[in-house]
């Protein structure tokens, strides 16, 4: 791999000088451009064209031609991290990672506790990195068929189908507290700063629920415990909070007949905003709308009152999604996409993958999981295929072709799930 620096002559010593301080390295402190507009840039973003009306335009992170710094250029490789991948190694797992070609492919990615299945991921101190995944914190184990899960300040909330609901320390310090028992079948969960929310599907029709509790397992004084918030529920399964609502998906028994309700979070009355659907999967808010996937009709939106029902994108196969301010991310036959809230153009593939169901996206990387592992990707969707951007940063505990590892949750350090079937609450750095 050669890496090239390119200086963008011509220019005057001063005026170059003055760009290659608005051009620091991804961890510099934010710096202004140096052209009239003295543009801020945060963290991650460069303004490397000095153009005001574009504002930071390059992602550090994984631009090929500004790759951590201005004019930084990957020839025939990735930017990950703000550093050149190689792709020409020839060896398999050796990578060239500390963009320093006289050494060659330096890093064997499978075993670098500084690289660990890719450059740069590093695994905390004292974790080793073997088949390119960092060893796994064990927050919580011999926990039967874990399924939901989210996350507090300083708490894993999770769901048992065996009737649970428990909670553990996010560092696994202490055992894992549980809630509440013998509630039939919990199903997913969500919290914010106050409250626990979570759908308990039942055992037959027409008897799930939606129930609140606060975090530490109690309710106000002289109030049922958990809340109800809605009865009578056909199927529960997918859920979503916002400020003042909650929203959930009943699946229901017949083919085309779930629907997508809400409920105030502090109580009060049920509407339902769609129905007829055909195998909905999941659910989403932001702050206007409601997202949602049809496993055989593709990623839809509505506004939060069930009005303006649109197709963002038609699909097949189409199972978790998550959202944030840059688009909706989902999992479809083989594939995860990225498509703009709007629908507006063709959705971004951002990784070739079997089976990819739950997905969840920060800053830098979109996460899915395939089968017993968990996977990531660059969310600018700079590699598309299998390789040194998709391999599995964590691993259930069952082997082969089985769904171990249900849904995915993240903070500033780590990713975290629930091994189904290796009954465990794990995480791992991202």
């Amino acid at each position: 791999m050669r890496l090239r620096l390119f200086l963008f002559l011509p220019f005057t010593i001063p005026f170059a000088l003055s760009v290659f301080a608005a051009c620091g390295g991804d961890d510099a402190a934010p710096q202004p451009a140096a052209d009239a507009s003295a543009l801020t840039c945060e963290a991650g973003k460069l303004d490397c064209n000095l153009v005001a009306g574009d504002g930071c335009e390059s992602e550090s992170k994984s631009d090929v031609n500004n790759c951590g710094a201005c004019g930084v250029v990957c020839e025939g490789s990735t930017c990950e991290n703000g550093k050149c991948l190689a792709s020409g190694c020839g060896l398999p797992n050796r990578f060239e990672c500390n963009a320093q070609p006289a050494d060659g492919c330096e890093t064997d990615i499978s075993t670098s506790a500084t690289s660990c299945g890719h450059c740069g991921h590093a695994c905390a101190a004292g974790k080793t990195c073997a088949d390119s995944t960092c060893t796994e914190d064990v927050l919580a184990d011999d926990i039967q068929e874990p399924f939901g899960i989210a996350l507090s300040a300083d708490r894993v909330f999770f769901t048992k189908r065996d009737g649970k609901v428990g909670s553990v320390d996010k560092d696994g310090k202490t055992k894992p507290v549980f809630h509440f028992i013998d509630r039939n079948t919990p199903r997913a969960i969500a919290v914010d700063a106050t409250y626990m929310y979570w759908l308990d599907e039942g055992d037959v029709e027409s008897i799930g629920m939606v129930l609140r509790a606060k975090l530490d397992g109690t309710c106000e004084p002289a109030t049922p415990c958990p809340v109800v918030l809605a009865e009578t529920q056909n199927k529960p399964r997918a859920l979503a909070i916002d400020a003042t609502d909650v929203y959930w998906i009943n699946s229901a028994s017949g083919l085309g007949d779930a629907t997508i309700s809400k409920t105030p979070v502090a109580g009060g009355a049920t509407t339902v905003l769609a129905t007829k659907l055909l195998r909905p999967h999941s659910i989403k808010v932001d702050a206007t709308h409601v997202y949602y996937s049809l496993e055989n009709g593709g990623v839809y939106r509505m506004k939060k009152d069930g009005t303006e029902s649109a197709l963002l994108t038609a699909g097949t196969g189409v199972k978790g999604i998550d959202v944030d301010e840059g688009g909706v991310f989902y999992a479809s036959n083989g594939r995860v996409y990225r498509t703009p809230k709007t629908g507006a153009k063709t959705p971004d593939l951002i990784a070739s993958i079997a089976s990819p169901v739950a997905v969840k996206a920060d800053t830098a990387h979109v996460y899915f999981t395939v089968y017993n592992e968990v996977r990531r990707a660059l969310r600018d969707g700079s590699c598309k295929n299998e390789g040194p951007c998709a391999q599995p940063i964590g691993k259930g505990r069952v082997s082969g072709i089985v769904d171990d590892v249900s849904n995915l949750a993240t903070d500033g350090t780590y990713i975290y799930w629930a091994n189904v079937y290796g009954k465990s609450i794990v995480r791992v750095e991202k």
